[in-house]
């Protein structure tokens, strides 16, 4: 399918979405968009008028009239990003030797845009994806609900298998754990002693994965997030309006601690999915 096809047929779809507003070469590019984005705007509020009154049907057309036109703004605005100059193209499926590469880059460019602190509120995540890619990651998804492993969710030959990621995953949190206990005040060999306790990891295994840097990657962030906990609770408006600055990144480590699991509980899930690795002869659980 060549570009001037492609034109051709989002045009067609303009027209039947905004009668009216033809080839963007004739209205301009900006009425195009600009008009666009009033159409979603009425499209969310006939969306909230079936809502009120309990039209489901009404409600689907709408949700789907907006989607569709959500879509084509994002053609309009937003596929230059797809073609940024930083990595190959994108939207070429012929550059790529394995379909994980590009789904995995587009992932962490939606996932770590914006400072750490604000990217959770940014909710749903506007994930950008090419046409090829979303094809080929639903074929995947359906071939895995038959039991067939497409390549893109295949597991690498020779790599680690079973739960090795999610070990890493946890072996990571507890040295976030350690490093927050003493970014507190708190002795580090206490609250490696302190971890150990409620995960049934040692002391000494502890210790040498500190030395793994990839396990190790989030302590420092962690460590700081300790002191700023300290910090916070002396004083409430800590660099609010005192020419005090903090680390995006500790901070908004902070606020996960303060929703994720305490330590208790996440020593608990830790030694019910991975105390057999430090106590062959036990059974999970406590």
């Amino acid at each position: 399918m060549d570009k001037d096809w492609k034109e051709k047929r989002l045009d067609e779809l303009w027209e039947a979405y905004l009668p009216g507003i033809l080839q963007k070469e004739k209205v301009g590019e900006g009425t195009r968009i600009i008009q666009g984005i009033e159409a979603i705007f009425a499209a969310r509020s006939d969306h909230r008028f079936a809502k009120n009154r309990g039209d489901v049907v009404a409600m689907l057309l709408t949700a789907s009239r907006g989607r569709l036109l959500w879509q084509l703004l994002t053609v309009e605005l937003a596929d230059w990003m797809l073609e940024d100059g930083i990595v190959l193209s994108l939207t070429n499926r012929a550059d790529w030797d394995h379909p994980r590469t590009p789904l995995k880059a587009l992932l962490d460019y939606c996932a770590e845009s914006g400072s750490p602190l604000h990217r959770d509120a940014i909710e749903p995540a506007p994930l950008l994806l090419p046409r090829w890619l979303l094809n080929e990651l639903r074929s995947a998804l359906d071939a895995l609900d038959e039991g067939e492993v497409h390549d893109l969710v295949r597991p690498i030959e020779g790599g680690r298998h079973g739960d090795a990621w999610t070990w890493d995953q946890m072996r990571a949190c507890a040295l976030e754990h350690v490093g927050f206990l003493h970014g507190q005040g708190i002795a580090k060999q206490i609250a490696r002693r302190r971890v150990s306790a409620q995960t049934s990891i040692s002391e000494g295994a502890l210790r040498d994965w500190e030395r793994n840097e990839e396990l190790n990657e989030g302590f420092k962030d962690a460590l700081e997030a300790g002191r700023l906990k300290i910090i916070f609770e002396d004083n409430p408006r800590y660099a609010e309006s005192d020419g005090n600055t903090v680390n995006g990144n500790a901070l908004a480590r902070l606020h996960r601690f303060k929703s994720d699991p305490s330590l208790a509980d996440f020593g608990k899930a830790y030694r019910q999915r991975f105390g057999h690795r430090h106590n062959p002869g036990s059974t999970a659980g406590d």
